[in-house]
């Protein structure tokens, strides 16, 4: 007869659920990494104007170019930190998870 403990499976469906977060977090941020290096490209190419029209949270305004490119290079640092944080979050995350199922039950 086999008995399962029910908090480890608890604990294993909640390991479960926050590595399956963790992964749709990092596809957001590098999601958003991409349409920012997308969004550089196409700055580089209008540099003779002054000012350019931006979406930051569902507000529309006009910028500077120069700003607009700064304002972006400071989001990638940002993504780049988040994502190593989340990374470093997944790794301990799964090794708990693989703890718990190596467990004998």
């Amino acid at each position: 007869m086999i008995y399962i403990n029910i908090k480890d499976l608890e604990t294993k469906v909640s390991l479960e659920e926050e590595i399956y977060q963790d992964k749709k977090l990092i596809e957001i941020y590098e999601q958003r990494k991409r349409d920012n290096k997308e969004g550089l490209k196409a700055l580089e190419r209008l540099k003779e104007r002054d000012k350019v029209w931006v979406n930051v949270d569902n507000l529309f305004m006009r910028q500077k170019v120069e700003e607009t490119i700064r304002c972006i290079k400071e989001d990638e640092k940002y993504l780049e930190l988040e994502i190593e944080k989340v990374k470093e979050r997944l790794l301990c995350l799964c090794e708990k998870l693989e703890v718990l199922q190596n467990k004998k039950i």
